[in-house]
């Protein structure tokens, strides 16, 4: 399996470790960080493959964040997740118009993200199939 240059963003510290550290047993290279400006200069730095992006954050929530991502050279085709407790379908089409290309409720499978780094890490991109899976 090849790394792949992934970036998590939240708020809960807990959480975001907690991901990453899924990420980085599985072989692949991931960083936290805890809020939308540490994400931007991360992004300006390394611009990632992948992001997961909470959308609950203080100060810039995670829609605008994507918004922003989308607009940095080198992130117009990363793939953006957005990795949430907020649930419903106004949220869905927020991230979506926000640039996300998947919606994911917090607490998620591990073996469902690990999926969506392997097929970003693989391919380039996600499927259009299984866009909110249950």
């Amino acid at each position: 399996m090849k790394p792949a240059s992934i970036l998590v963003v939240d708020d809960d510290a807990d959480t975001a470790d907690s991901l990453v550290w899924i990420l980085e047993n599985a072989g692949y290279s991931a960083k936290a960080v805890y809020n939308a400006a540490a994400a931007l200069t991360a992004a300006k730095e390394t611009a990632p493959r992948l992001v997961f992006i909470d959308a609950a954050m203080p100060n810039m929530h995670g829609f605008a964040l994507a918004k922003e991502l989308r607009q940095l050279p080198g992130m117009a085709d990363a793939v953006l997740v957005c990795f949430t407790g907020y649930t419903g379908a106004e949220y869905e089409r927020q991230a979506r118009d926000s640039g996300c290309d998947r919606f994911i409720i917090k607490p998620a499978d591990p073996t469902h993200i690990l999926n969506i780094a392997r097929e970003v890490t693989e391919t380039g991109k996600l499927s259009e199939l299984g866009e909110n899976p249950a």
